[in-house]
């Protein structure tokens, strides 16, 4: 209403109701005038009747700025609060502009927390001339530190700023010498300025401690970064065109194990193989590594660790891991490159870093070209990551940044970190332990021995080493010590005790050395565990044996559900005493339809020959989450063969409440396997943990045996020399000196006898060959070749037995001949076996006939032309037909 330029805008609400009262009416209106830009309230009635509404009781009343307007402001009257009255007026306005006014705006720098990694910073602020009137003002900056000590006065002049101009300023450098917490002023002085109340502004800025280096750890470790002299220069190796992307499945939340290329040393072990995961992190051990990054070290899983900026993310769009070895021996560089990877659920930006294992020097530097994400919040500057190096048990390590702390050592673009291992000056230690083994005979005497090495960079003399062995109630029955005369910085030497002649019985066994004012005392002592016995006991699995708290619920869907575990043997003929399974259920005791020990038969379990079973075990005894070891007795089973086996337990049909299998969280060592599917089952390989299931083996201290007969075999020709040989086995733990004798026979008449001395490691095998036999006769002979070994604890495996024929030199025509007269009448057959044979010339000739198993079934001899022989059991037999030193052979199938 009205005409300009004093027309008028008027909303009124007149005679409306409140939603929840049902009295009165209120009337209010709101006015805009166009000659202020001011906004009026009026208020004709505002009582409903109620008094939890009447005069604005429930209302707020006030003005606000639009969003996203900066900085976001209004002006509240009153909020929920009976301020109003019948026929008042509110009115909101701008107050006129003054001629002269200028103020600060705002503090650009510093704001917050500043790292005291830049020892130096621009203060920067935004000034605003409010004034109708062009003006030129001075601005000042100081800084007061702990105590109100000025740290830093700057002015600068403003020169011709136009009316509602603002412009950013500069001051001079701020070169930062204190750790504290600093107060920040900035204000303008225009004389004549007509409102001060704008002029300053003022903030608290924290300036935070920046490490540049680190170290040394427990395993002397140390890291060094390139903001500070002597760190590593960055210097990007671009492998985007060359290198090898590694194979994930996946791409988010993956590993892969790649080749190093060379062998490189990390916390005192070598390694040329290791872990890359998509989540920013790599670690040597076969392990998966999690979205969830820790704190360094940490005893938890995953171990063994190289934390780049170990966060969660995914190369599932343009990100690329790639992975090249550079450079030639012993110079070599292993580059991983993590291009253009993604936060995960952090949009589109990119994080791009690489990691440098350099061979030789054993240094590992991180470098990082991008590490802006747009989400300054949480992600950029890796706020949210680890960086860092952890050992092998996860309680040594070096911490560069956790979760932005220290702050000051927040990540920027065009940073290099190198971490490298600076030995002590004192420091020795044991390597290893040579001897006494792991397994000894009642009887047998040893001289411990131990590698010592000086891992300082200080030559040592008089180094005193201490050999401790202990019975399992822990009382020390051998204690000795002797002195390294001398030992050179990075020699070593083996330093030999006096002999001991233990008895049956477990000892633990600890060498240590002891030298004054040792830097690194963890690396002193090595220990181990002698088992004297004529038996030993050894367990074999595949998880790690911490962590058991992944349960797989198995609710099978019928009678024929399996996990397996295919486990590789210690040596070539042990005896199966027990499995071990970690298990559990929803109510106890829960047992397995049954457990046992399979044949592996192309890749799977040959369930068909069970090499042991055992039904209603294992029984779980305990309720998850508690974690459970139940052993089962398979009793001892014995078994040759060096081919894997497959531990397997059987679910009984609708076991929903389980029991359930225990698995590690480690990365999985790719044995383990389910089937859901009868026998011989459709099994699939688990690629995610180990089943934590294993078996626990015997192994004969004293053993040895002839595997095989290799020579001679088949037929050999008269009066032609041959070599007699056999592979013989030392089955046992330790090593043997014995005999080996190789027979021949015709019937009961010996021909030929030798024998051999040798003398065989634990678990090892030798092809023995013998004095030459040139064969005087034709015929079938026996060939028995045994070893002869006192006090061996497994006989039966001693001997090994065979038999070759050998014929007549010159009989070419005559065999063709025998073979050609050779006929079974009707075979495949049943019932009687007639066999008819002509002969070129008149001779006796004789038949056997062998089972499947080998076993002579039928021998006779005949010059009549046939040979029939009563009813033989269904199956496959080998006729073998002989005459006048020839060997003529045919397969025979008997059916029902």
């Amino acid at each position: 209403m009205g005409s300009a330029p004093n027309r008028l805008f008027v909303v009124i609400w007149q005679d409306v109701r409140h939603l929840l009262v049902s009295g009165n009416f209120l009337s209010f209106e709101i006015i805009l005038s166009e000659a202020d830009n001011s906004i009026t309230f009026q208020y004709a009635d505002v009582v409903v009747g109620d008094p939890a509404y009447d005069y604005g009781a429930s209302a707020t009343v006030g003005i606000e700025s639009p969003y996203p307007f900066t900085p976001f402001t209004g002006l509240q009257y009153s909020y929920n609060e009976p301020a109003l009255i019948n026929g008042r007026a509110i009115k909101f306005w701008i107050p006129p502009v003054l001629n002269n006014d200028v103020g600060v705006k705002g503090i650009i720098a510093p704001r917050g927390l500043v790292s005291f990694r830049s020892p130096s910073i621009v203060p920067k602020a935004i000034v605003r001339n409010h004034g109708r009137l062009p003006q030129t003002f001075p601005v000042r900056c100081s800084i007061f530190g702990t105590g109100g000590v000025l740290r830093y006065a700057s002015e600068v002049n403003v020169a011709g700023l136009d009316s509602g101009a603002v412009d950013t300023i500069e001051f001079a450098t701020w070169n930062i010498s204190e750790i504290e917490t600093c107060f920040v002023r900035m204000r303008t002085f225009l004389s004549g300025d007509e409102d001060t109340t704008n002029d300053a502004k003022s903030q608290t800025t924290i300036i935070i401690r920046a490490y540049f280096t680190g170290g040394p750890d427990e395993g002397f470790m140390r890291w060094i970064d390139s903001d500070t002299t002597g760190g590593p220069v960055y210097n990007w190796r671009d492998i985007s065109q060359t290198g090898t992307p590694v194979p994930f499945p996946y791409f988010d939340d993956d590993v892969a194990r790649i080749p190093i290329g060379f062998n490189f040393t990390f916390y005192d072990r070598t390694y040329n193989r290791l872990t890359v995961g998509t989540n920013g992190a790599l670690s040597f051990d076969s392990v998966y590594i999690t979205l969830s990054n820790d704190s360094i070290p940490n005893p938890a899983p995953p171990k063994n660790l190289i934390a780049a900026l170990w966060d969660d993310l995914h190369c599932i769009q343009l990100g690329r891991v790639k992975y090249q070895t550079v450079g030639t021996s012993p110079n070599c560089t292993l580059v991983i490159s993590y291009d253009n990877i993604a936060y995960y659920g952090g949009g589109d930006s990119t994080l791009t870093f690489q990691i440098l294992l350099l061979e030789g020097s054993n240094d590992i530097i991180i470098q990082y070209a991008d590490v802006i994400t747009g989400h300054p919040g949480e992600c950029d500057t890796a706020k949210s990551a680890t960086v860092g190096i952890e050992d092998p048990n996860g309680t040594i390590g070096l911490c560069y940044l956790y979760n932005a702390k220290p702050y000051g050592n927040l990540i920027t673009s065009g940073r290099a970190i190198r971490f490298y291992f600076l030995p002590p000056g004192r420091d020795v230690g044991v390597a290893k332990i040579i001897s006494p083994p792991a397994n000894l005979l009642p009887g047998d005497t040893a001289i411990p021995k131990a590698l010592v090495k000086n891992y300082g960079t200080e030559d040592q003399s008089n180094l005193p080493v201490r050999c401790v062995i202990r019975d399992t109630a822990g009382n020390i029955i051998y204690n000795q010590e002797v002195t390294i005369p001398f030992l050179r910085s990075g020699d070593s030497a083996v330093a030999q005790f006096p002999e001991w002649a233990p008895g049956e019985g477990v000892y633990y066994d600890t060498i240590r050395t002891l030298l004054g004012g040792d830097e690194r005392p963890a690396n002193d002592y090595k220990g181990m565990v002698h088992n004297v016995s004529f038996w030993a006991e050894v367990e074999v699995g595949y998880d790690d044996g911490g962590n058991e708290a992944n349960y797989w619920v198995q609710e099978p869907s019928g009678t024929d559900d399996r996990f397996a575990v295919k486990i590789t043997p210690p040596v070539a003929n042990y005896q199966i005493k027990a499995g071990k399974f970690c298990i559990s259920a929803s109510t106890v005791p829960l047992s397995f339809a049954d457990c046992g020990v399979y044949p592996e038969s192309a890749g799977i379990p040959r369930l068909s020959s069970p090499i042991v079973t055992v039904p209603n075990q294992p029984t779980a005894t305990t309720v998850i989450p508690t974690v459970n070891w139940e052993i089962v007795n398979f009793g001892n089973v014995r078994v040759s063969s060096p081919n894997d086996v497959f531990l397997v337990v059987h679910w009984p049909s609708g076991s929903y409440d389980g029991p359930y299998v225990a698995a590690d969280a480690t990365y999985p060592d790719l044995r383990s396997y389910w089937s859901m599917t009868p026998p011989p089952g459709e099994w699939n390989l688990w690629t995610s943990h180990d089943w934590m299931m294993r078996l626990i083996f015997r192994i004969p201290g004293i053993d040895a045996g002839v595997a095989e007969i290799r020579s001679p075999r088949d037929t050999i020709e008269i009066g032609i020399p041959t070599t007699p040989e056999a592979v013989v086995w030392n089955y046992g733990f330790t090593e043997k000196t014995f005999k080996t004798f190789f027979h021949i026979a015709n019937d009961s008449n010996l021909v030929y006898a030798d024998t051999v001395e040798l003398t065989l490691p634990g678990n090892t095998s030798q092809n023995v060959t013998f004095a030459q036999w040139t064969p005087t006769q034709t015929g079938t002979f026996q060939l028995v070749s045994a070893t002869l070994l006192a006090n061996d604890l497994v006989p039966e495996n001693d001997t090994a037995k065979s038999q070759v024929f050998v014929r007549s030199t010159g009989m070419g025509e005559f065999r063709k001949k025998m073979a050609t007269g050779l006929r079974i009448l009707s075979n495949p057959t049943k019932g009687l076996v007639k066999v008819y044979y002509t002969l070129p010339e008149e001779e006796v000739a004789s038949l056997k006939i062998y089972n499947a198993l080998g076993e002579v079934v039928y021998s006779e001899k005949s010059d009549k032309g046939v040979f029939i022989i009563k009813e033989l059991p269904a199956g496959i037999y080998l006729l073998r037909f002989e005459a006048k030193g020839e060997r003529v052979e045919r397969k025979l199938i008997v059916v029902k």
